[in-house]
């Protein structure tokens, strides 16, 4: 299973004030509500709710959300600078934490954040990830039903729902509606397409969970995961020439990512698997 803990850039603000007495506590930033906003934000469709979709988008300060509003000549963004400063610092321990397998501090942590921002979508994903981390499954899906409850179109946690009710609940049809829910906002996503491919694998479906794989390699050809479903796929078929190719594939792109990633235990768990695959396929083809 995929964990990501943080997918958003973290911006640094820079606040300027001549009287050193009086704390800035927020910074607000006014746009003229005139054609030229559009050069600076060129993407997206040429209306309020776009707009407010991409200024909300791009002023996120990690888990922390801008507050947009408009009027009939300017659109106003609002950054609580304190707020800011100091959940930055608990959301960069927090991710910490996780990363350094310390999930019991890490979910005391999160449940202290969630209490200040209960409606903070990443936040609940987060500690989705850490209770599935704890094997607490169904506090995980509780946590990220309530992450899809404030943001539908969080994909981290559409993903993770998928994949604990397919892994824990084999529950193949269900985990499917959140997989096809991230495939709506991106159709390409190789992560998603290899999850499909691993479920309908489970479900002796071969034949339709290769196109998924194939389609996950087309989108991504450096994710590992793609590679060592394949090697699974040629191992059903005993072609297992074909699966200790694709296991040495799987091997390379792995040691390859190990240093880019954030999450290196999932790269390690991915190279222990695939370790032990090689081996038993090598030992099938010259056996």
């Amino acid at each position: 299973m995929l964990f990501i803990w943080l997918k958003k850039k973290q911006y640094l603000l820079f606040s300027n004030s001549f009287n050193t007495r009086r704390p800035i506590h927020s910074m607000t930033i006014i746009h003229p509500l005139d054609p030229f906003i559009y050069t600076l934000f060129p993407d997206i469709e040429k209306n309020e709710t776009s707009l407010k979709k991409a200024l909300i988008e791009f002023y996120s300060v990690g888990a922390i959300l801008p507050v947009v509003a408009f009027n009939t000549d300017f659109v106003t963004i609002t950054l609580n600078t304190v707020q800011i400063a100091t959940e930055n610092k608990k959301f960069e321990k927090l991710i910490a934490l996780c990363e350094t397998a310390n999930f019991e501090e890490a979910n005391q942590l999160a449940k202290n954040l969630l209490k200040t921002n209960p409606n903070n979508s990443e936040y609940h994903r987060i500690q989705g990830q850490i209770y599935a981390e704890l094997n607490q499954q169904e506090e995980a899906i509780n946590s990220l039903i309530d992450a899809l409850r404030w943001n539908p179109k969080n994909e981290w946690a559409l993903l993770m729902m998928g994949n604990i009710i397919a892994k824990y609940r084999n529950d193949i049809p269900t985990a499917m509606k959140y997989y096809d829910q991230v495939l709506l906002l991106k159709p390409n996503d190789c992560i998603t397409l290899n999850n499909i491919g691993a479920n309908l694998m489970q479900l002796g479906k071969k034949e339709e969970a290769l196109l998924y794989f194939n389609n996950a390699l087309t989108a991504n050809s450096a994710y590992p995961d793609t590679y060592y479903h394949l090697a699974l796929v040629a191992n059903t078929d005993k072609d297992y020439k074909k699966a200790f190719d694709f296991s040495l594939m799987a091997l390379a792109q792995t040691n390859k990512q190990t240093n880019k990633q954030t999450n290196k235990q999932t790269n390690k768990q991915t190279n222990k698997q695939t370790n032990k695959q090689t081996n038993n396929f090598m030992q099938a083809l010259y056996s």
